[in-house]
This record gives structure tokens, sequence and C-alpha cells, in this order.
């Protein structure tokens, strides 16, 4: 049973060393400004008839990923804030220090954040999953860490060398069984204009022995929040894939978000099932990701776009989707 202080603060630590069937991760992406340089960093842990805790690692520079394995007892964390080490590996919303030698892969490195955003919350609604986030048998919960801050620090991994300064960074967080059957993840804050993050998810959710899709979207710009969520009453106006293009369009009362992703090759990363880190599932981190946000009678408010880009797309989740919504 949750506590009250991990349900109305979703960045900590949300599960128990004891529960079986269950993974949670927080996801690390930092962009340089120039968009050639985009890495994740994603410690979590794993649940079940294999458990450990883990580090994964994924790089455009070098094109590949890794994944570090650690034994459970090696997973520490603080109840009352996001501060996890594992070994001698420290997360937190402050930054990371990371220090790894494994089968010959080396990863070592810190960064300083500072300047977080943080997804603000409300009594109900104490994170981005809204009145969702008071429903204890979710497969698969979401959570914004920082919208956006700035990193500075420097990384290692193998020959590959990463110079952070006052670059963009971003963290979020899955915890729960399994990830979906199929989905739809984008995400970028790497932008012209400052401080601007977008970030969409599309998704089949198992839900009372059936299922329905749902989505969960915002836009954070010159401070300002703008969502679009199935529980906000928004709609899927477009979707679709087409050309390595995917097109995506939500409207709520206000305003209409258009947002087209030029889809780059995705390298091959750990996801969940039943807690076990055994699936396979391909993500990009430099995509472009193009947004248009339109107000109800058609005038621009704001359009930009970014290189350093995050893409999955899983499954028959674009069919399935415009199926069910009749789009």
């Amino acid at each position: 049973m949750k506590t009250l202080h991990q349900l109305f603060n979703p960045h900590v630590f949300q599960g128990t060393l004891n529960k079986k069937g269950y993974f949670e991760g927080w996801y690390h992406k930092h962009s340089s400004r120039d968009g050639k340089s985009v890495f994740s960093i994603i410690p979590g842990i794993s649940l079940g008839d294999d458990s450990h805790c883990f580090i994964q690692f994924i790089d455009n520079k070098s094109g590949e990923t890794a994944y570090f394995r650690f034994n459970l007892e090696k997973f520490n964390y603080d109840r009352r804030t996001y501060s996890i080490n594992i070994d001698n590996n420290q997360f937190s919303r402050n930054g990371f220090y990371i220090d790894i030698c494994q089968r010959n892969l080396t990863l070592k490195g810190y960064a300083v954040y500072t300047d977080n955003i943080f997804y603000p919350g409300r009594i109900i609604s104490p994170g981005i999953m809204g009145p969702f986030s008071f429903i204890p048998f979710m497969e698969c919960n979401h959570g914004i860490v920082s919208i956006n801050h700035k990193t500075s620090g420097h990384l290692k991994y193998n020959d590959h060398e990463y110079l952070l300064n006052n670059d963009a960074g971003y963290i979020e967080k899955d915890w729960g069984s399994s990830f979906p059957e199929e989905w739809i993840w984008l995400q970028a804050n790497n932008f012209k204009i400052p401080d601007i993050c977008i970030m969409a998810s599309i998704a089949k959710i198992p839900w009372l022995g059936s299922s329905f899709y749902g989505f969960l979207c915002f836009l954070y710009l010159n401070g300002k929040l703008y969502r679009f969520m199935t529980y906000n009453f928004s709609r899927i106006r477009k979707l679709g894939y087409k050309n390595s293009m995917l097109t995506v369009h939500l409207k709520n009362n206000k305003y209409l978000l258009e947002i087209d992703v030029l889809c780059e090759a995705g390298r091959n990363l750990a996801a969940p099932i039943n807690g076990k880190m055994d699936r396979i599932v391909k993500e990009s981190i430099n995509s472009r990701i193009s947004f248009t946000l339109k107000d109800k009678t058609g005038n621009i408010v704001a359009e930009d776009s970014s290189h350093s880009g995050g893409l999955e797309i899983s499954g028959n989740i674009i069919e399935n989707t415009c199926r069910h919504f009749k789009i």
C-alpha cells in the first residue's frame, strides 16, 4: 500500500524490495544545445525470479546501448525524495555520479542539474496521470520528475566523451508490472525557444478485464503548461505514420497541438514484462520533433522544432488507436 507521501510525490521510489513482478526506472536524458550529442541513462530495479538492479545507457554518438546489471542489495533509496544509489553510482533530481566497468565496457562521469522545472501536482492530480494516480492496479504508471533543467558535467563511454555545459536535461519515470502491450512515446526539450518541453504517450491500457486506448501529453511553453489528456476530455484529431513521418494532432477545449516527428532508427533497450527485463524495444533519441500550437480560432501561438527528440513506437498502436477513436 502506498503512503500519502509516495502518492503525492511520484518522483520518489514507489515500490518495496519485497514485491514480485515489479519494475521501477528513472529516465535521465541529456541533449547538447546543438543537438549533436544526446544520451540517456536509466537506473532501475527488476523484481521477480531474476531480481536485480540495473543501469541502462543509450547514446546517439556511438549508436550503442548498454545494460549494466547489479545485485539487488546494491540498490539503496531515500523515501523522502528521489535519491538512489546503485552500488557506487548515484542519481537524484540534482544530478548523477557514475563509475562502471563491466564486460570491457566503461561508463564514467558526473552531472550537476540546476534550474529544475518540476511538474506541478494538485490534490486531485498528484502528477501527470491525474486521477489515475489514485488507482492501485495500473499495469504501468508514468511520472515526470523534471520537465527541464540545465546540466553541466562530463561523461565518458568507452572512447566517446561528452562535455555538458548548461545543456538541456529531462527526467521521467515508469513503475508497475509491465510496459503496455503497445504504445507511442515521444519527448523533446531542446528547442530554439528556451525551456520548452513536449511529451506525449498513447498506449493500450488494461482495465477491469478489458482494455482501452488512452493518452497523456503536455507542452511546457513560456512558463505555462498546456495539457492534452484522456482524463481532461482532450481528443486525438489525427494520427498517422508515412515515409518515416509520425503525425499526432491533439485538441483540448482551447488549443490544437500539431506534432510531426521525423523518425530516426531506434536502438535496443530492455523493457519489463511482469517485472522481468525480458522485452526489447527500439528507441530513438535523435528524431526531429516539430510542433505547432494553435488557439481555437486557428491562430498560431508558437511553433518550434528539435533534433534531439526521443521516440518509441511499439506494436500496432497507430492502426488500433485510429480504429478505437474512429480517426
